[in-house]
């Protein structure tokens, strides 16, 4: 290197003032091009890596909104099949002029009414499989991780009249009559937990 510098000033130093001025002028052109070419090649480098990264992230995002729309499709086919399963575990309705004849109305927070026949001696299971079938708005059915009957938990209780009883999953076992629902018409209310 130095002996090519050393043969350069030396060829320079025979040269027209004029030619070493073009020569200076040419040697930092090709300086500033290089320079703008290492420029270029960074920013395109940057311009890639942003592009990539953006790429992963729309990637990204989209793998989550697949995943969380499966598991909203899963877990609404779930809810579904748990509302045939319990309608299928409900037994036909007494006649009306049966003598252990609970008639029994369900008012839900969204106004919806709900209404069905009941014997006293039945579980009150059945009562929370009705509701559970027809399924009234803000009734989410999760899957259970007790072992119960019903493969579901409920997002529910459900409230007497007069006087004010809660009855919740945990009272499934007992009759009508043992609950307390033993008139002829009863009325309860279904509450949501609080959020």
């Amino acid at each position: 290197a130095a002996a090519r510098d050393a043969a350069r000033a030396a060829a320079e130093a025979n040269l027209s003032p004029g030619a070493v001025a073009a020569r200076v002028l040419r040697r930092e052109q090709d300086d500033a091009y290089e320079q703008s070419l290492a420029e270029d090649r960074r920013k395109t480098a940057e311009a890639e890596a942003a592009a990539r990264r953006e790429r992963e992230e729309a990637a990204r995002v989209a793998a989550e909104k697949e995943a969380a729309e499966m598991e909203e499709r899963e877990r609404a086919e779930a809810a579904d099949k748990a509302a045939v399963d319990a309608k299928a575990r409900l037994p036909s309705e007494p006649e009306d002029s049966s003598p252990d004849l609970v008639q029994v109305a369900v008012r839900c927070p969204g106004g919806e009414r709900l209404s069905r026949k009941f014997r006293k001696g039945e579980p009150v299971s059945l009562l929370f499989d009705f509701v559970d079938s027809e399924r009234p708005s803000g009734v989410v059915l999760k899957s259970s991780t007790s072992n119960s009957s019903s493969p579901f938990s409920r997002s529910y209780r459900l409230l007497t009249s007069f006087p004010r009883k809660a009855i919740d999953s945990e009272d499934a076992a007992l009759t009508f009559e043992g609950a307390g629902l033993c008139s002829r018409a009863e009325a309860v209310m279904l509450e949501l937990p609080a959020e």
